[in-house]
């Protein structure tokens, strides 16, 4: 096992741009972030667990809704967790068996795009402007909220669906 250390911020994760997944954990409290010219970051010491994963995801065999409820509820238990809106949709999609992780905009190219009055629990929301300057996304929760990652010292909270500026709303395939 290796460890690595990273300096995370508001939308960069540089470990996985290897594509290795593996746990992260911060090695210092919420409170020693370090903020200057509107930048957050946190240091984290990841460790890689790669592992074969012999079992085969047919992704087409999961209806829409089920797939939606299944990343909706693995957001939601996420709740809490200091990580970035990149490293909550990433672990939230490997409950349906999606392996991926990328800037905010890469999700898009996971499904289709719905409007709000569509949107269901699950449907994942990309802001151009996630209120801060920068790209953002996040999981919708239904009635108007969703769950975000990278929110007050990068946490991960229920808060409002409508930050921000430019939401796209995407149904994964």
């Amino acid at each position: 096992m290796k460890t690595k250390k990273l300096l995370i911020g508001t939308s960069l994760i540089t470990m996985l741009t290897t594509g290795a997944v593996g746990a992260v954990t911060p090695i210092q409290n919420a409170s020693a972030h370090d903020i200057s010219a509107n930048q957050v970051s946190t240091q984290y010491t990841a460790t890689d667990t790669t592992q074969t994963n012999t079992q085969k995801t047919e992704n087409s065999e999961v209806s829409s809704s089920s797939k939606g409820t299944a990343i909706y509820q693995a957001a939601l238990s996420q709740v809490g967790a200091i990580q970035d809106c990149t490293m909550l949709v990433t672990n939230a999609l490997k409950a349906v068996g999606i392996n991926y992780h990328n800037w905010p905009i890469g999700y898009m190219s996971l499904g289709t795009v719905v409007s709000a009055s569509e949107a269901q629990p699950g449907d994942l929301i990309y802001y151009a402007n996630g209120g801060t300057g920068y790209a953002h996304i996040a999981v919708y929760a239904g009635n108007g909220k969703a769950v975000h990652g990278g929110w007050l010292g990068n946490q991960t909270v229920v808060d409002t669906a409508n930050v921000g500026s430019g939401a796209v709303y995407i149904r994964v395939k």
